[in-house]
Protein backbone atom coordinates (compact mmCIF):
# COMPACT_ATOMS: atom_id res chain seq x y z
CA UNK A 1 0.00 0.00 0.00
CA UNK A 2 0.98 3.46 -1.01
CA UNK A 3 1.01 6.43 1.26
CA UNK A 4 0.65 10.08 0.70
CA UNK A 5 3.25 12.30 2.93
CA UNK A 6 0.78 15.19 3.47
CA UNK A 7 3.07 18.11 5.91
CA UNK A 8 1.34 20.63 7.77
CA UNK A 9 2.13 23.02 5.32
CA UNK A 10 0.15 21.32 2.91
CA UNK A 11 -2.96 21.14 5.68
CA UNK A 12 -2.48 24.78 6.03
CA UNK A 13 -3.19 25.61 2.55
CA UNK A 14 -5.90 23.16 1.60
CA UNK A 15 -7.60 23.78 5.24
CA UNK A 16 -6.87 27.51 6.57
CA UNK A 17 -5.40 29.72 4.41
CA UNK A 18 -8.54 29.85 1.66
CA UNK A 19 -11.54 30.44 4.31
CA UNK A 20 -8.87 32.50 5.83
CA UNK A 21 -8.48 35.03 2.47
CA UNK A 22 -12.41 34.64 1.82
CA UNK A 23 -12.61 36.03 6.01
CA UNK A 24 -10.06 38.66 4.95
CA UNK A 25 -11.97 40.15 1.63
CA UNK A 26 -15.20 40.04 3.88
CA UNK A 27 -13.40 42.18 6.32
CA UNK A 28 -12.48 44.36 3.33
CA UNK A 29 -16.01 44.34 1.54
CA UNK A 30 -17.99 45.07 4.69
CA UNK A 31 -15.44 48.26 5.77
CA UNK A 32 -15.97 49.32 2.14
CA UNK A 33 -19.68 48.77 2.55
CA UNK A 34 -20.26 51.31 5.54
CA UNK A 35 -18.12 53.42 4.60
CA UNK A 36 -19.91 54.50 0.98
CA UNK A 37 -23.30 53.78 2.69
CA UNK A 38 -24.59 54.05 6.37
CA UNK A 39 -27.51 51.75 5.75
CA UNK A 40 -25.34 48.90 5.32
CA UNK A 41 -24.73 49.06 8.67
CA UNK A 42 -28.18 49.13 9.58
CA UNK A 43 -29.29 45.99 8.06
CA UNK A 44 -26.03 43.78 9.85
CA UNK A 45 -27.79 45.25 13.52
CA UNK A 46 -31.14 44.01 12.24
CA UNK A 47 -29.48 40.77 11.14
CA UNK A 48 -27.43 40.49 14.74
CA UNK A 49 -30.18 41.15 16.45
CA UNK A 50 -32.20 38.37 15.19
CA UNK A 51 -29.99 35.96 15.43
CA UNK A 52 -28.67 36.91 18.27
CA UNK A 53 -25.11 38.19 17.99
CA UNK A 54 -23.31 40.88 19.67
CA UNK A 55 -22.81 43.85 17.17
CA UNK A 56 -19.73 44.38 16.54
CA UNK A 57 -17.50 44.51 13.23
CA UNK A 58 -15.85 40.64 13.45
CA UNK A 59 -19.16 39.47 13.78
CA UNK A 60 -20.20 41.09 10.35
CA UNK A 61 -17.53 39.90 8.70
CA UNK A 62 -18.58 36.63 10.20
CA UNK A 63 -22.08 36.91 8.58
CA UNK A 64 -20.48 38.09 5.29
CA UNK A 65 -18.38 35.34 5.09
CA UNK A 66 -21.88 33.02 5.87
CA UNK A 67 -24.84 34.54 5.14
CA UNK A 68 -26.10 35.25 1.05
CA UNK A 69 -28.59 37.82 2.12
CA UNK A 70 -25.72 39.72 3.74
CA UNK A 71 -23.92 39.38 0.74
CA UNK A 72 -26.22 40.36 -1.46
CA UNK A 73 -27.23 43.67 0.37
CA UNK A 74 -23.16 44.49 0.88
CA UNK A 75 -22.85 44.26 -3.54
CA UNK A 76 -26.18 45.81 -3.52
CA UNK A 77 -25.00 48.92 -0.94
CA UNK A 78 -21.82 49.18 -2.93
CA UNK A 79 -23.28 49.30 -6.47
CA UNK A 80 -26.14 51.96 -5.59
CA UNK A 81 -23.35 53.76 -4.66
CA UNK A 82 -21.39 53.69 -7.87
CA UNK A 83 -24.87 54.18 -9.71
CA UNK A 84 -25.53 57.51 -8.10
CA UNK A 85 -22.16 58.62 -8.98
CA UNK A 86 -22.78 57.65 -12.58
CA UNK A 87 -20.09 54.70 -12.51
CA UNK A 88 -22.62 52.59 -13.92
CA UNK A 89 -20.06 49.82 -15.46
CA UNK A 90 -19.03 49.52 -12.12
CA UNK A 91 -22.08 49.20 -10.41
CA UNK A 92 -23.10 46.37 -13.27
CA UNK A 93 -20.36 44.55 -12.34
CA UNK A 94 -21.15 44.15 -8.46
CA UNK A 95 -24.95 43.59 -9.32
CA UNK A 96 -23.89 40.32 -11.64
CA UNK A 97 -21.01 39.33 -8.45
CA UNK A 98 -23.98 39.31 -6.49
CA UNK A 99 -26.00 37.52 -8.48
CA UNK A 100 -23.21 34.98 -8.95
CA UNK A 101 -22.36 34.61 -5.49
CA UNK A 102 -25.48 34.90 -3.89
CA UNK A 103 -28.35 33.86 -6.03
CA UNK A 104 -30.00 37.47 -5.52
CA UNK A 105 -30.46 39.72 -7.81
CA UNK A 106 -31.07 43.40 -6.92
CA UNK A 107 -31.39 46.75 -9.08
CA UNK A 108 -28.57 49.33 -8.53
CA UNK A 109 -31.17 51.62 -9.32
CA UNK A 110 -33.10 50.46 -6.51
CA UNK A 111 -33.59 52.17 -3.40
CA UNK A 112 -33.69 50.34 -0.26
CA UNK A 113 -33.84 51.84 3.23
CA UNK A 114 -31.56 50.41 5.88
CA UNK A 115 -32.27 47.65 7.98
CA UNK A 116 -33.88 45.04 5.20
CA UNK A 117 -33.40 41.53 6.62
CA UNK A 118 -33.20 38.82 4.05
CA UNK A 119 -34.11 35.27 4.59
CA UNK A 120 -33.20 31.80 2.57
CA UNK A 121 -32.85 35.00 -0.27
CA UNK A 122 -32.42 32.49 -3.47
CA UNK A 123 -34.70 33.61 -6.10
CA UNK A 124 -35.14 37.30 -4.88
CA UNK A 125 -35.27 39.75 -8.15
CA UNK A 126 -35.38 43.34 -6.58
CA UNK A 127 -35.98 45.38 -10.10
CA UNK A 128 -34.92 48.96 -11.45
CA UNK A 129 -36.28 52.01 -9.42
CA UNK A 130 -38.12 50.05 -6.60
CA UNK A 131 -38.65 52.10 -3.19
CA UNK A 132 -38.59 50.21 -0.23
CA UNK A 133 -38.68 51.65 2.95
CA UNK A 134 -36.68 50.12 6.07
CA UNK A 135 -36.90 47.62 8.62
CA UNK A 136 -38.37 45.30 5.92
CA UNK A 137 -38.22 41.62 5.49
CA UNK A 138 -37.78 39.44 2.36
CA UNK A 139 -38.22 35.98 2.16
CA UNK A 140 -37.01 33.55 -0.90
CA UNK A 141 -38.05 33.92 -4.69
CA UNK A 142 -40.19 37.34 -3.71
CA UNK A 143 -40.06 39.27 -6.79
CA UNK A 144 -40.66 43.22 -6.79
CA UNK A 145 -40.53 45.39 -10.05
CA UNK A 146 -41.77 47.25 -12.97
CA UNK A 147 -44.81 45.93 -14.68
CA UNK A 148 -45.66 48.29 -17.66
CA UNK A 149 -47.07 51.11 -14.86
CA UNK A 150 -44.17 51.43 -13.00
CA UNK A 151 -42.65 50.53 -9.97
CA UNK A 152 -43.70 49.50 -6.57
CA UNK A 153 -43.42 51.45 -3.35
CA UNK A 154 -43.17 49.81 -0.47
CA UNK A 155 -43.58 51.03 3.12
CA UNK A 156 -41.30 50.60 6.65
CA UNK A 157 -41.96 47.22 8.80
CA UNK A 158 -43.42 45.11 5.19
CA UNK A 159 -43.37 41.02 5.71
CA UNK A 160 -42.98 39.62 2.02
CA UNK A 161 -43.15 35.71 2.15
CA UNK A 162 -42.10 32.95 0.37
CA UNK A 163 -42.64 33.70 -3.87
CA UNK A 164 -44.32 36.67 -3.20
CA UNK A 165 -44.90 39.17 -7.15
CA UNK A 166 -45.40 42.68 -6.05
CA UNK A 167 -45.42 44.54 -9.44
CA UNK A 168 -46.76 47.72 -11.22
CA UNK A 169 -47.27 51.63 -9.72
CA UNK A 170 -48.64 50.41 -6.32
CA UNK A 171 -48.03 51.51 -2.86
CA UNK A 172 -47.61 48.89 -0.21
CA UNK A 173 -48.54 50.58 3.02
CA UNK A 174 -46.14 49.75 6.23
CA UNK A 175 -46.72 47.39 8.86
CA UNK A 176 -48.22 45.07 6.07
CA UNK A 177 -47.65 41.69 5.86
CA UNK A 178 -47.76 40.24 1.99
CA UNK A 179 -48.30 36.47 2.16
CA UNK A 180 -46.78 33.68 0.18
CA UNK A 181 -47.38 33.43 -3.57
CA UNK A 182 -49.21 36.67 -3.43
CA UNK A 183 -49.84 38.04 -6.52
CA UNK A 184 -50.03 41.75 -5.57
CA UNK A 185 -50.73 44.63 -8.56
CA UNK A 186 -53.17 46.92 -6.07
CA UNK A 187 -51.79 49.09 -3.72
CA UNK A 188 -52.92 48.14 -0.07
CA UNK A 189 -53.14 50.52 2.57
CA UNK A 190 -50.59 50.56 6.21
CA UNK A 191 -51.20 47.48 8.50
CA UNK A 192 -52.79 45.52 5.51
CA UNK A 193 -52.76 41.62 5.34
CA UNK A 194 -52.61 40.03 1.73
CA UNK A 195 -52.69 36.32 1.38
CA UNK A 196 -53.12 33.95 -1.64
CA UNK A 197 -56.35 32.36 -2.11
CA UNK A 198 -56.58 28.47 -0.64
CA UNK A 199 -55.81 26.05 -3.20
CA UNK A 200 -58.63 24.26 -4.64
CA UNK A 201 -58.37 20.41 -4.37
CA UNK A 202 -60.28 18.48 -6.52
CA UNK A 203 -60.88 14.19 -5.92
CA UNK A 204 -61.22 12.06 -8.91
CA UNK A 205 -59.48 8.96 -11.12
CA UNK A 206 -55.77 9.66 -12.06
CA UNK A 207 -55.60 8.56 -15.34
CA UNK A 208 -52.36 6.29 -16.08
Amino acid sequence: MQYVNISIVDLALIFIIPPAMMFFLSVIFIAASMRFDNRFRDDLVSYMIRTGKGANFINGAIALFGDNGIQALSCFRLSNWFYKKGINFIADVLRKIGIFITGIDIAPSAEIGGGLEIFHGTGIVIGREVVIGRNNWIFQGVSIGYSGSGCPRIGDNVKMFAGAVLAGDIKVGSNSMIGANVVLTKSVPDNSKVVAPAPVVTRGTVRK
